[in-house]
């Protein structure tokens, strides 16, 4: 549902992009067909520009897109993710939290020695660019921070909201919540 409120929109700016697009090489246009489908995020595919820098599937027609691409991917796990916290107690959902919050350490502090070795001029490497893309630009660089949004949503939902008909604590089977303003 939320795609096809989106697609028009999207795809009416690719061939905005596509119109005035000048210079653009096979490998450019080879990458068309992901980006049609939205799927130039789900891998970071590259190639060497003459520049010396990347050409890459996520940005190579219309670059602010690649989030649309990347939600795709997250839209089709928000279900079974949210049913497998549905049925975890309070304090996975809070260590689910605080294990996103280490793997975001872990990523800024690869990034910075990424950058780091880049500045020192040994970081050059094809690969070590590919992995920097695929930190920025992949669903694999943002699943901690959607695993994390669900997370917080399944502690917001045992702290502050109360099953609507019993007015306990939200359970398995609970089917409306209601807010808890003496718990909030």
């Amino acid at each position: 549902r939320r795609l096809v409120v989106l697609y028009p929109a999207f795809l009416a700016s690719l061939l905005l992009a596509v119109a005035i697009s000048q210079g653009r090489t096979s490998v450019e246009w080879a990458m068309l067909p992901l980006h049609v489908l939205l799927m130039q995020a789900w891998l970071p595919l590259c190639r060497a520009a003459e520049n010396g820098g990347l050409v890459c599937s996520p940005w190579t027609f219309n670059g602010e897109a690649w989030f649309i691409s990347v939600l795709v991917v997250f839209w089709w796990f928000l279900r079974p993710l949210a049913e497998l916290f549905r049925k975890r107690s309070l304090r996975f959902s809070v260590l689910a939290l605080v294990g996103c919050w280490l793997f975001t350490v872990l990523v800024v502090e690869s990034g910075r020695a990424l950058a780091a070795a880049a500045a020192l001029g040994s970081a050059g490497s094809f690969w070590a660019a590919v992995i920097n893309i695929a930190i920025r630009a992949t669903p694999v660089g943002y699943a901690h921070v959607f695993v994390a949004g669900v997370a917080a949503a399944r502690v917001f939902i045992l702290l502050a909201t109360r099953d609507a008909e019993t007015g306990g604590t939200p359970a398995e089977g609970t089917q409306r919540l209601a807010l808890a303003p003496e718990r909030a």
